[in-house]
Parts: structure tokens; sequence; C-alpha cells
């Protein structure tokens, strides 16, 4: 029996952040497909045609290019949930507001608090696309991001 592959979109404008999980999750979960947006447009684009699993979103990101804006994670995640409400989502942040931690709750969003181990992103991932991960390295299941 073939293992399935599962998508995953990741919304990151930090490049390091993007290559600390790409690397630690392409470690321990091989088949999934993964593609990067760093903006909300560029997020909604991306959400629309690769027709993730899964979305790994920070709460802070610009809107286009620029700076980063505080509420686009939520408005993401309603617009996601909007349109396809099966869609299991994480929401990354290191301070979550009050408005987005409600949400969060209420639409069974997994959070994940910066800065975070990697052992923690990798079990939050199993969990919501019911996989089993490939034990990395131990030095790699107990780094910080």
């Amino acid at each position: 029996m073939t293992e399935q592959s599962f998508k995953l979109l990741i919304v990151e404008d930090w490049a390091e952040i993007v290559q600390s999980i790409i690397t630690a999750l392409t470690k321990s979960h091989p088949k999934l497909l993964i593609e990067v947006a760093n903006t909300f447009d560029k997020a909604i684009e991306k959400f629309e045609s690769f027709k993730p699993d899964l979305v790994l979103t920070d709460q802070s990101f610009p809107a286009s290019e620029g700076k980063p804006e505080s509420n686009l994670g939520l408005k993401l995640m309603e617009h996601i949930l909007g349109i396809a409400s099966g869609t299991k989502i994480i929401a990354m942040s290191g301070i979550m507001p009050e408005e987005t931690e409600k949400f969060c709750q209420k639409s069974n969003i997994l959070k994940l608090s910066k800065p975070f181990r990697i052992a923690t992103l990798r079990d939050l991932v199993s969990q919501s696309l019911n996989t089993v991960p490939v034990n990395p390295p131990a030095q790699a299941s107990t780094a910080d991001m």
C-alpha cells in the first residue's frame, strides 16, 4: 500500500522560518507537498490553485508587498474556511490577539505559539493530517524555531 501524499500551504513572510519548517517537515513527513506564500494576496492565490489539505499560517504578514499587518492571519483563516470549510489550519503567532484566539477556538483551529519546538510542529501537522511522522534525528526533534 502506498503512503498518501498531503498538501501543505505555509503562509509566513520570514524566509528563515519558512526554510526551517520545510526542512523539519520534509524529514518527518516525506510525502508532504509544500507551497509557500509570503503575502495575503499570494496566500489566496496559492490556496485556490494548490488546494492544500493543511494551511500553516502566521498571523502577521504583508497584504501584498510591504509592511506586515497584524489582522491578516484572521482574515485569511476566515476566507479559507468560508470557501473550503473542511480545510485544516494551524495558526502560528508570537502573540495571538483575543479576537483570533476566539475564532481559532470556535473553528477548531490548532495554535502554535512562537517560538516553538520542531517536535511540537511535527505533532500538530501529524494530528491535523491523521498521520504518523517518520522519526527524524533526535537533535532535530528538540530544536526551537
